[in-house]
């Protein structure tokens, strides 16, 4: 590969039998599983294996009944690939952990905010979840079974872009609001409430 070459698609190397929007792909960090979520009939994540060089679908995550979804417009796994976070649209819930097996999923988290999940982002080492979405920002912890709030930014306008930093110090926080277009946060977990991370914040 050099500067000059010219690199042309025409055809992807594999097309899902998604007929509908599709908002958010994630792969799991080993590279063998590929997520992809958004809005259809059955308001979807679906699921694919990476296997020398082909895709197959395998068992989904389940949006019906109680915890039917209205739309799936985020979703991250985990670092350890073993979880998978969901972020939507729901009338009762709209924030997923599911835990993962390889080959099937097991739902352990569902819990409401005001308005869209637009974004989620699990931190580098898995203890911590950040998510984003209509005039908040929350961050949890997560013990493998269970979440509890630690943190909650208020916004007066959406939050759609959340990145942790490399050895999870830092949070980066990016939306629409008059008063944050991009934050980066002190991530002090147990030595400071969130005014106290709002006011050491960085405003870009």
């Amino acid at each position: 590969f050099t500067a000059n070459a010219s690199l042309a698609i025409s055809t992807p190397t594999f097309a899902t039998d998604v007929s509908d929007y599709v908002l958010a792909t994630a792969w799991s960090p080993d590279g063998y599983y590929l997520a992809v979520g958004g809005i259809h009939h059955d308001n979807f994540i679906k699921v694919y294996k990476l296997v020398n060089g082909s895709f197959s679908a395998i068992a989904e995550p389940i949006f019906s009944g109680t915890y039917a979804f209205n739309g799936v417009i985020a979703i991250d796994w985990s670092p350890d690939g073993r979880y998978l976070a969901v972020g939507g649209i729901g009338s009762s819930y709209n924030l997923r952990i599911f835990r993962f097996d390889g080959s099937a999923f097991t739902l352990l988290v569902s819990t409401s905010s005001n308005g869209y999940v637009r974004t989620v982002q699990w931190s580098p080492d898995g203890n911590y979840l950040a998510a984003g979405g209509d005039n908040f920002a929350l961050i949890y912890q997560f013990d493998g079974q269970s979440i509890s709030t630690l943190l909650n930014f208020t916004y007066d306008d959406s939050v759609f872009a959340l990145a942790w930093s490399p050895d999870g110090k830092y949070l980066a926080i990016g939306g629409g609001s008059e008063s944050l277009h991009a934050g980066v946060y002190p991530m002090c977990f147990g030595r400071q409430t969130s005014s106290q991370a709002a006011s050491s914040s960085i405003i870009l």
